[in-house]
């Protein structure tokens, strides 16, 4: 189809038989900004189901995103427009959530920063509405020394008559969440989630909104808007924090993980209700504790019902059916 013609893409993109990538809740079919992203989605979309019909499909190119951070987790949203990473700088001392804009008219960019000043793991990212406003929700997991950072070691120097003593404390930044740690220097752990106003985010990626020919113009509708993130949940505990996610339960927003080796806790984010912790008990096993491993919402049931993967003594494992009060 050798035309950008708007009005064609669209009535092609209604007829079109092959399935579409998922679209972000704030996409306006009707405006003329999304008429750029149309030709692209159909064109895509076309092109993919012709190479899987080949049965031998392959990647036909490839971008490379660059950025001056340090990479730590990943996350894309369905439809590949929007991509969550968490991130250091090379000296390892500051720490943020990163969003970029994927597949614009003027090229993938950054589009917000979030410094969680601890390095943020576990990384979670879905499209959800907060209080009637679409957006996109964010949970991470941080962690910290609840006494201060431990020294790691004293090196005598001799130079001369003096002797040097220098002085080293662990950063627990320098090591993956998954390192045991001495249970002398117990941790604090923190689960957060903030939310992004999508709104807002149409605003920077308008098409006719050119961030290098027009960069005062730019940087002044960025000036304007309010603040990207707004926090909606941080929760501490010394129990450990694993394996959270983010689901819908009536269509109102949730964030639960495991906390410890036994306990899930759940919380609804818009009334910050938390629902109490549950001690998974192993009927099958008496006498035994089990360590949980995974926890998985049931999509098809919209009460809070999970399903849990565990270890149990002896490398047993068991898969448990559980609905919160």
């Amino acid at each position: 189809m050798l035309t950008h013609e708007p009005f064609i893409w669209k009535r092609y993109m209604r007829r079109l038989q092959v399935p579409l990538t998922q679209l972000r809740p704030t996409f306006k079919f009707s405006e003329k900004s999304s008429n750029y992203e149309i030709e692209f989605l159909v064109t895509r979309a076309c092109a993919l189901d012709r190479s899987w019909r080949r049965n031998f499909p392959k990647v036909e190119s490839e971008r490379v995103l660059t950025t001056q951070y340090k990479i730590i987790d990943l996350k894309l949203l369905p439809g590949g427009k929007f991509l969550v990473a968490s991130a250091k700088d090379r000296c390892n001392y500051r720490f943020y959530i990163l969003l970029f804009a994927l597949d614009l008219m003027h090229g993938s960019r950054l589009i917000a920063r979030l410094p969680t000043f601890f390095k943020a793991y576990d990384l979670q990212a879905q499209y959800m509405d907060y209080r009637s406003r679409p957006g996109i929700m964010v949970s991470y997991t941080r962690r910290r020394f609840q006494n201060g950072a431990p020294i790691k070691y004293i090196l005598p120097l001799h130079y001369l008559s003096f002797v040097l003593t220098k002085t080293i404390s662990i950063d627990i930044s320098d090591y993956s969440h998954k390192t045991p740690i001495d249970f002398n220097h117990p941790l604090l752990y923190e689960a957060c989630c903030v939310h992004m106003d999508l709104e807002n985010i149409e605003r920077a990626i308008w098409p006719t909104m050119h961030p290098w020919a027009s960069r005062e113009k730019y940087l002044g509708m960025a000036r304007s808007l309010p603040k990207p993130f707004c926090d909606i949940l941080r929760y501490q505990t010394v129990a450990e924090i694993h394996h959270p996610s983010l689901f819908l339960v009536d269509d109102e927003p949730c964030f639960g993980f495991v906390l410890g080796n036994q306990s899930i806790r759940i919380t609804r984010l818009w009334t910050e209700a938390a629902h109490p912790s549950v001690t998974m008990q192993f009927h099958d096993y008496p006498g035994y504790e089990g360590l949980v491993s995974g926890l998985q919402p049931c999509i098809q049931n919209p009460e809070l019902t999970f399903n849990l993967t565990s270890h149990i003594a002896f490398g047993h494992g068991a898969i448990s059916h559980v609905k919160m009060g």
